[in-house]
């Protein structure tokens, strides 16, 4: 009779365990913010960097990597050059529409920026000015993985201030 109970005691107890286990993993697998950039001297930009992790079965595109992808001169350089080509639309601009437009793109290995889109935007105006301007970025240090040059998959948010 002792011995019933104790094994469906551990039946139970292992049934809990496994979607705390699946838990567990799935939040190891979460965005992690990676680094934050202030456009000094202007109020219509600001980057933050995330990472993503998303796999395609042959040309994997990576989101967590030995080396992250490197905008000419860093992180700084990405928010000054952002700023200074973006261009707010004049009727958002007229109608005082601000917000976040996040960009998500990927840095191919070769460097350059493809497969732009705005993942999420206040109006339709702010996200097609941000993936007009992030389309135009120079090529980038490409990320890598075990010393060699990966796609990765990054988010730009865009903010737009008045």
């Amino acid at each position: 009779m002792m011995k019933i109970n104790s094994i469906s005691w551990m039946r139970s107890k292992t049934l809990c365990f496994i979607p705390l286990a699946a838990l567990a993993l799935n939040a190891s697998a979460l965005p992690k913010k990676v680094s934050s950039v202030t456009i000094p001297g202007n109020k219509n930009a600001e980057a933050v960097f995330t990472d993503k992790k998303e796999s395609a079965e042959n040309d994997s595109i990576y989101g967590v990597m030995d080396e992250l992808p490197v905008f000419p001169g860093g992180d700084q350089a990405c928010a000054n050059w952002v700023a200074k080509k973006l261009k707010y639309p004049p009727k958002c601009k007229k109608e005082k529409i601000e917000g976040f437009v996040i960009v998500q793109f990927v840095v191919e290995k070769n460097g350059k920026v493809s497969n732009v889109k705005a993942i999420r935007s206040p109006h339709p105006d702010l996200a097609e000015a941000a993936v007009r301007t992030v389309e135009k970025m120079p090529k980038w240090t490409p990320g890598k993985v075990g010393g060699r040059a990966v796609r990765s998959k990054l988010n730009l948010p865009v903010r737009f201030r008045l």
